[in-house]
């Protein structure tokens, strides 16, 4: 059998070949050219557009400067804290001043036998007296009169740069912020239980003034702290509220105190704002490093609170995938669509905060952000975007899960911390009406018929429960006893239904503030 010899291929075939290979090779490229062009018109078209409605996309129109006096409050701060006796630990942020009965009374805490402590031994401590709490406090006494006059002049700056913190160089410390308000608490409560009430209004009117605290750091930790320590300063409000010692005029400066920070509500928009920066400066951050350096500069965050990055984010496959080939990819074509995407829905967000803030009704913002999270849709051919930020976001999840189920929406959601920060701020609300409440009692030796008659003698306006919008809830009974309360979390009026059944659970931690309406408490009887 003869053999045909076959025709090496001709030059205009083999041309065509390697046209045909660079055309495959040239299309993606492309592809992810105009990709990358298409996400960067884009995007500067909508910062042009925000920024032309006022909109603050970069650090420097929301963060101040370092000012030379917050830092020296800092240190005086830590100072005073370091002097203050190791074994007080066992009281600072263990405390209880109010505790509900089974009948749904609440006792003093100031008043109890012993100083309540909210983590209880199986045991009586013998050790655990007034008589300790007030030596070590006696002991602390120095320190605390320097704080007591710290407070007075709490400044509005900021301590640190905000750029270094955003590149997870310096992060603020506000641990001494922490002890330094719970010790001014057990301070207030062991001066309840010694009756003075003199010296228990300088506490509180020191611990009030942690509201006022760094009042132009739109940070969201930083405001959240400052929510801790109002809510601090409810239970022992309430507590103080049921000596029959006060006068007019003492109540008339402690309601002074409560409402030189009643305007928090009004910075909860600047948080948003703050998170907004956070998040640009974490994606540009993510898209000019590699993967890898994404994951080591998180792993040390993780190993900080004990846990370990999630295999879905770090684990050998998805790091060699993401590292070589998804990453260098998103980088180049797609992170500037990612960022436009974010910045469109976060925008909702926050025109919602702004309007809260008028509104005062945290029903209205929970239903504007369901509303926007049930809307949501992810974008055409999702997987060319991370989502949620590796490591980053799913630490949020660990430190606060999302609150709203079955939700796809892939960004941080901080329901959380609206909710507390509306709450805190519905008691003290209660507080201020409270305290005008007493005031009317003292003045006229009789209650108040209603709250709008508190106005504007004993209150500017009428209060308001930021639960809902609605005024706080009044009733008076013909017996001269008045209730006063939100509607709290369940955004409905239960006052009608069983008291003591609406907190079905761990009865160690009974607190009016769990019920299904928040109920300024009757006192009950001390043991």
């Amino acid at each position: 059998m003869i053999k045909l010899k076959s025709k090496p291929p001709s030059r205009s075939r083999r041309k065509s070949e390697r046209w045909l290979i660079l055309l495959l090779v040239a299309a993606p490229l492309a592809g992810l050219v105009v990709e990358r062009w298409r996400g960067q018109w884009a995007l500067y078209n909508w910062k042009q557009e925000m920024a032309t409605n006022g909109e603050s996309l970069a650090i420097a129109p929301l963060w101040p400067l370092i000012s030379a006096e917050a830092v020296s409050f800092s240190n005086q701060l830590a100072q005073i804290v370091d002097h203050f006796p190791a074994p007080l630990r066992a009281y600072v942020g263990n405390l209880s001043p109010l505790t509900l009965t089974e009948s749904g009374k609440a006792l003093r805490g100031s008043q109890a036998t012993c100083p309540p402590l909210t983590s209880r031994t199986p045991e009586p401590d013998q050790s655990n007296t007034w008589k300790r709490l007030d030596a070590l406090l006696h002991e602390s006494e120095p320190a605390l009169e320097q704080l007591r006059a710290l407070m007075m002049h709490a400044p509005a700056g900021v301590d640190y740069d905000a750029a270094t913190v955003l590149d997870g160089v310096a992060p603020p410390n506000f641990v001494a912020h922490r002890i330094a308000a719970q010790t001014l608490h057990a301070s207030a409560l062991n001066n309840l239980h010694q009756g003075d009430l003199t010296r228990a209004t300088q506490d509180l009117a020191a611990l009030l003034a942690f509201g006022k605290l760094g009042n132009q750091d739109p940070g969201l930790v930083a405001f959240m702290i400052r929510m801790a320590i109002i809510g601090l300063s409810i239970d022992v409000c309430w507590d103080a509220l049921q000596s029959a010692d006060w006068t007019e005029p003492q109540l008339a400066a402690l309601q002074t105190h409560c409402l030189d920070i009643t305007n928090l509500l009004s910075q909860l928009p600047h948080t948003m704002e703050a998170e907004r920066v956070t998040r640009i400066h974490e994606l540009d951050w993510f898209r000019s490093h590699s993967y890898q350096e994404w994951v080591a500069r998180y792993s040390e965050m993780y190993a900080g609170f004990g846990l370990q990055p999630p295999p879905s984010d770090a684990g050998p496959a998805t790091l060699f995938r993401r590292q070589w080939l998804f990453h260098p990819i998103w980088s180049f074509a797609w992170a500037d669509q990612e960022e436009l995407k974010y910045l469109q829905a976060v925008q909702l967000e926050l025109t919602a905060l702004r309007e809260t803030a008028h509104k005062s009704s945290y029903q209205w913002l929970q239903e504007q952000i369901t509303a926007n999270r049930h809307h949501y849709r992810p974008p055409a051919i999702a997987v060319r975007f991370y989502g949620q930020l590796p490591l980053a976001d799913r630490f949020l999840e660990v430190v606060g899960p999302p609150t709203i189920p079955g939700s796809t929406y892939p960004y941080p959601d901080f329901s959380k911390a609206w909710f507390i920060c509306l709450k805190n701020l519905t008691l003290h609300e209660m507080v201020i009406t409270a305290i005008a409440l007493k005031r009317h009692n003292l003045r006229y030796s009789q209650p108040a018929s209603s709250l709008a008659t508190l106005v504007p003698e004993f209150l500017s306006a009428e209060p308001i429960d930021l639960m809902d919008g609605h005024p706080l809830r009044y009733q008076l009974n013909s017996a001269g006893v008045h209730v006063l309360y939100s509607i709290g979390a369940n955004l409905r009026d239960d006052r009608d239904e069983d008291v003591a059944s609406s907190n079905p659970g761990d009865q160690t931690e009974r607190s009016p503030w769990r019920q299904r309406d928040w109920v300024w408490p009757q006192s009950g009887v001390n043991p």
